[in-house]
């Protein structure tokens, strides 16, 4: 134990000289455990963690190519995609989105968010359990209807405080009036963080 001690006191004294090289070293360290930190919990939300969809391992996501122009994966185009939807014998189900990023207003301060364009069929394709109201269905594609919105379950109780008499309010997206139909659930089919 003395010895221990001895190398102890060595070490402080060595540091005490070159408080520097000290203040270095433990930076570099803080660094390198906050990045690996940073990088498992990246792998671990992505990779690791089931999707919260029923049956995700049936789940697909379909990208287009176009290997001549050197494009390896981009988005399908819509008559791509109601070839694709047209063929029963593919898929059980199927549905697309845009992502996008709005500005909201209508209750409270202004703010940005993203938000995702989706087809009717959204949220019964990857079964989204609705959490307060409804999700869309064919009439709210239809353009002589008033425009609607889904909001997240966060979204909605950081915005408008939980309440539930905001289904049939209206809300502006990028200063279009959107009438709320319905809160779900986060995580249950809101790809890139979207809000609404």
């Amino acid at each position: 134990m003395t010895g221990y001690l001895a190398d102890l006191k060595h070490s402080a004294r060595a540091r005490s000289r070159r408080p520097g090289f000290s203040a270095l070293v433990v930076a570099t360290l803080a660094v390198g455990i906050g990045a690996a930190t940073a990088i498992f919990s990246l792998a671990e939300a992505l990779l690791l963690r089931p999707l919260p969809l029923e049956n995700e391992g049936r789940l697909v996501r379909i990208h287009s190519t176009h290997v001549s122009r050197g494009f390896d994966r981009f988005s399908v185009s819509y008559p791509d995609y109601a070839d694709f939807a047209a063929r029963t014998d593919l898929f059980e189900a199927s549905t697309l989105y845009t992502p996008r990023s709005q500005d909201v207003s209508g209750q409270g301060e202004p703010e940005r968010v993203q938000s995702i364009a989706v087809h009717e069929e959204f949220f019964q394709t990857l079964g989204s359990p609705v959490h307060l109201g409804r999700v869309f269905n064919a009439d709210d594609h239809d353009p002589r209807n008033e425009i609607t919105a889904v909001l997240a379950e966060s979204f909605w109780a950081r915005r408008f405080g939980r309440d539930s008499t905001v289904v049939g309010r209206t809300v502006r997206l990028d200063g279009v009036p959107y009438t709320v139909i319905g809160v779900v659930r986060d995580g249950q089919g809101w790809p890139s963080g979207a809000q609404v």
